[in-house]
C-alpha cells in the first residue's frame, strides 16, 4: 500500500544540489516538486526534456509525469519541445504507458 505524502515546495537551489548530487532515488520527487510549485514552467520543462534519457526509469517516468503536471497547473507547455520527447519515451517499454497517458492529457489540458 502507499502512503500518502505532501508535495511540498522546493527551491531551485535545492533542487539542482539533488539533481547534481547523483542520488536517483531523490530526482523524481524533487521534478514533482518543481512542476507542482516552480513558477518558471519552461525551466522546469526544459529540465525534464534533459533528464528525459536518464538511465532510471523512474526519471525518465517522473519526467513525463511532469510534462502533464505542467500543462495542467500552467496551462501552457512547448509542445514543439516535448512532442518529440514523449515520442521516443513511446518507445521505451518501462514509460510506454506514462507517455501515451502524458500524450493523451496534454491534449486535454492544451485545448
Amino acid at each position: 500500500m502507499n502512503k500518502y505524502e505532501k508535495i511540498e515546495p522546493i527551491s531551485r537551489t535545492e533542487a539542482e544540489a539533488v539533481i547534481r548530487g547523483g542520488k536517483t532515488d531523490d530526482i523524481p520527487l524533487t521534478l514533482v516538486r518543481l512542476a507542482y510549485y516552480e513558477p518558471d514552467w519552461r525551466w522546469v520543462q526544459d529540465l525534464c526534456i534533459g533528464l528525459s534519457d536518464h538511465p532510471d526509469k523512474s526519471v525518465r517516468r517522473v519526467c513525463a509525469i511532469c510534462f502533464s503536471h505542467l500543462a495542467r497547473i500552467h496551462g501552457k507547455l512547448e509542445r514543439e519541445k516535448v512532442n518529440p520527447v514523449l515520442i521516443r519515451l513511446l518507445s521505451d517499454p518501462e514509460v510506454h504507458g506514462d507517455a501515451q497517458e502524458t500524450i493523451e492529457e496534454l491534449d486535454l489540458f492544451l485545448k
